[in-house]
């Protein structure tokens, strides 16, 4: 559906003032890690949000960069004017950057799966918006007569550090998880979720605990590299770099001296050697695996083109049948009346062939939907060559179901063999193994509820349909004191009770679901209006009331509730709003239920917002 210019315009001023949030809370971040506050920082991460959101989603947004800074620098002691002028090199440094990855003659891989990527990455991504924003920024301030002539080189050069660093560590973070292809059913997350604990923990323990020893975090580092992808690698670069500078401006860790200059030097070389090592090693373990993969897909075409000579040689044989007893897989011969001419003891236990019995008589005993089966003979029968696969379920003798997969291939002109060669193979476990990933990947662990993904899914099929919805997002009040007094073991165990009330008080037909941590949503079906929905935030605020047994402790909570109604729009739009009006309700002091009607009114654009 074509999209108008006002639906655009409204998009870009959503974006562009989400990347100014972004960009300010960034920038706040880095300066709460500056070892003078509010002017020597390691890490300014905010420089590597500007690149990575212009790079992804267009330089269109550099107004959303400009104001991001102008917020952050307004809150420092420069003047308004030195402010203002300083604001202007983050989004002139990030455009730049951003314009020198897109161009097409760079073929840069956001992903940074490639050597060449990731090195081109640090030249155009980090280095040049930290040379153009350091050139900029000191510029000003020595105009502005907030830095002395004299210390233009010292400051350049702190500014150009924190900014490459947080170009570096924040940049790649983000380019690398916004384009992941792969979710928590990757067969190596548990490594890759043991080894980023394991560095993490290592790191706080190093860096709050220790005062040496940092480069044994190096060979870590480079494991995780040569172990995990990309995702993994950046997160954890992320989290030490974010780690190493909290502690040294707390004056923690093996960075921490009296001198502020030389605390800078060595911490900077410790994230530019971890930095840049990992990711480049990254790359080129990414680069192995995939020649890897590709050399898999070369081997996989020549083993089909063996099989496929095997069989056809196979054919001639005057020992088929003694093979073919005893392979697992069931193998039968069809003519091409039907009629079949060998079946071997696996083809007659799963489906009940014999020589000399039709084909369709005998499998129509075992399998109970025989529409797929018979559907697939009949191409067998009819197309010369491999016909399509087909899947069903047998019942064995016994009782036991099993689920096969069969192919037919139809060599009737062939003179040696003159009829049509069936194979199935039991897939039984891979079903099962399917349905429990298809379970897992839609469904949370700890309370059985479902998952942000499938909410996501089934509000977007409501919203398909255009039907008025709700979507009622809680977050519980004061889960860090539960935490705090009874454990994260009791925070669970609450987490849980929680999930187990909601699901037993849902009205028929509504759909709950935790997104994350203590905030769960319910999709509301069959809402009238603001008033039905405000009667479900206070029916849900009725059952969380109730004491929950904790142990042997009685413990009351509260909640927070905001609820978002649309009969259109994108879910997650909706979950945002609803999200939205839940801060509004914890901000009123908790046990509040706030209703936000995003249809607009007839006389007017205001949503309808009720609180109670």
């Amino acid at each position: 559906m074509e999209i108008g210019p006002g639906s655009r315009a409204r998009r870009w001023l959503i974006e562009t003032a989400a990347l100014a949030a972004v960009y300010f809370a960034a920038a706040e971040l880095g300066l709460q890690l500056s070892f003078v506050r509010g002017n020597v920082t390691p890490v300014f991460p905010a420089a590597g949000v500007a690149v990575a959101v212009l790079v992804l989603r267009g330089r269109g947004l550099w107004p959303g960069v400009f104001l991001g800074a102008l917020a952050a620098h307004l809150r420092t002691d420069v003047p308004v004017g030195v402010a203002v002028a300083m604001s202007c090199g983050a989004p002139l440094a990030a455009v730049t950057a951003a314009t020198v990855l897109r161009h097409p003659a760079a073929r840069f891989d956001v992903r940074l799966r490639e050597v060449r990527s990731t090195v081109w990455f640090v030249a155009a991504g980090v280095a040049l918006p930290a040379i153009v924003s350091a050139t900029w920024g000191v510029s000003s301030l020595v105009v502005g007569n907030v830095v002395p002539n004299g210390e233009f080189a010292t400051s350049w050069w702190v500014w150009c550090v924190g900014d490459a660093l947080g170009a570096v560590v924040a940049g790649s973070l983000i380019l690398v998880w916004s384009q992941t292809e792969r979710g928590w059913h990757d067969p190596r997350a548990s490594e890759a979720i043991v080894l980023t604990v394991g560095s993490v923990g290592a790191a706080a323990a190093l860096f709050f605990f220790a005062s040496d020893g940092e480069v044994l975090l190096l060979p870590l580092l480079v494991l995780i590299a040569a172990r995990l992808d990309s995702r993994w690698t950046t997160a954890v670069v992320f989290a030490v770099a974010m780690l190493a500078a909290g502690a040294t401006s707390a004056s923690r860790g093996p960075f921490a001296v009296d001198n502020v200059h030389t605390s800078l030097v060595h911490l900077s070389l410790f994230l530019a050697a971890g930095t840049l090592t990992s990711l480049v090693l990254g790359a080129a373990v990414a680069e192995r695996d995939l020649a890897h993969r590709r050399l898999g897909r070369v081997n996989d075409e020549l083993e089909r083109r063996v099989a496929d000579r095997t069989r056809d040689l196979a054919a001639s044989e005057a020992n088929l049948t003694a093979v073919v007893e005893h392979i697992t897989d069931a193998v039968a011969i069809v003519d091409g009346e039907g009629t079949v001419h060998f079946a071997n003891p696996t083809a007659e236990l799963w489906l009940g062939l014999r020589a000399g019995e039709p084909f369709l008589k005998a499998l129509g005993q075992r399998v109970e939907d025989q529409a797929p089966a018979f559907y697939a003979f009949e191409r067998w029968l009819s197309e010369p060559g491999l016909g399509p696969l087909a899947h069903f379920v047998v019942t064995l003798p016994d009782g036991t179901d099993r689920h096969l997969e069969a192919v037919g291939e139809n060599l009737v002109a062939d003179p040696l063999l003159r009829g049509i060669i069936v194979t199935a193979r039991d897939v039984t476990g891979h079903e099962l193994r399917a349905r429990n990933l298809w379970q897992q990947a839609r469904h949370d662990a700890l309370t059985g509820l479902p998952n942000r993904r499938h909410f996501v899914e089934e509000l977007g099929l409501a919203l398909e349909r255009r039907q008025l919805v709700g979507v009622l997002f809680a977050d519980l009040d004061g889960l860090k004191q539960v935490n705090d007094t009874f454990g994260h073991g009791g925070g669970d165990r609450l987490l849980k009770a929680v999930g187990e009330r909601l699901q037993a008080a849902l009205r028929s037909g509504d759909f709950a679901a935790r997104l994350a941590g203590d905030e769960f949503t319910i999709l509301l079906y069959g809402v009238n209006g603001p008033a039905d929905a405000m009667a479900a935030g206070n029916r849900l605020l009725g059952v969380i009331s109730d004491p929950f047994e904790i142990g042997e402790t009685p413990l009351s909570i509260t909640a927070s509730v905001g609820i978002a109604l649309a009969s259109a729009g994108s879910p997650d739009a909706l979950i945002q709003a609803a999200d939205a009006a839940m801060y509004r309700a914890k901000r009123a002091g908790g046990g509040h239920v706030i209703v936000h009607d995003l249809r607009s009114p007839p006389e007017g654009d205001e949503h309808l917002l009720v609180e109670a």
